[in-house]
């Protein structure tokens, strides 16, 4: 696992930090574990608890489209 995913598992990033973290890093990722943390991020957006800004909506959308 990443540092992402390892940190956001552990509740010490906001989903808001896991989507800018991944931004930074998004190239140094493999191309299935980037896949695997969209995924994984996409989904708590969808079907978390916590709410989602239109800023953080910016940040997932513009991850897509990477």
């Amino acid at each position: 696992m990443c540092l992402i995913c390892v940190e956001y598992d552990k509740d010490r990033l906001t989903i808001k930090e896991a989507w800018n973290n991944l931004g930074e890093m998004y190239y140094s990722l493999e191309p299935d574990h980037r896949t695997e943390i969209v995924n994984k991020l996409m989904d708590e957006a969808i079907f978390g608890e916590e709410e989602i800004d239109e800023e953080l909506w910016g940040l997932i959308f513009q991850g897509i489209l990477m």
